[in-house]
């Protein structure tokens, strides 16, 4: 049983096929948001705030049953794990977060540029074999 917040869609047990940047302000959150939908990317898109955004990227795996748990336990040890941890840190600090729930390969280079254009960081793709860093 998931124990995430009911705005969000359930966690994701592997971030595979997704695209996650770290925004400094919600007014480009919102900007990236509708700049989004207008490039038909919308549909995909979560964006992750505060306590709620922690706990729906449950970096432990405290939100998930058993196999979350312990995916987590092994993720800790990766790059992807790593990963985790700092978009839980950023999310408690403040900052938000955006989920693109896509293929990279499909709808990358629009998400890409629209990150980048409202100044996004911490920008990374997830392929399924492949994690790539598209900004710092």
């Amino acid at each position: 049983m998931n124990k995430h917040n009911a705005t969000y869609p359930p966690p994701p047990l592997h971030l595979t096929n997704r695209i996650l940047a770290v925004v400094d302000d919600a007014e480009s959150v919102r900007e990236i948001l509708d700049d989004l939908a207008v490039s038909g990317v919308a549909g995909h898109v979560t964006a992750l705030s505060g306590a709620d955004g922690v706990a729906w990227i449950d970096e432990e795996g405290l939100h998930g049953g058993r196999l979350t748990r312990f995916v987590r336990g092994l993720q800790r040890w990766s790059v992807e794990g790593h990963h985790l941890h700092r978009y839980a840190a950023e999310l408690a600090n403040g900052r938000y977060v955006i989920d693109v729930h896509t293929p990279p390969f499909i709808a990358g280079e629009r998400t890409l540029t629209v990150l980048r254009d409202h100044h996004a960081h911490f920008i990374n793709a997830y392929n399924q074999w492949t994690i790539e860093s598209l900004a710092v």
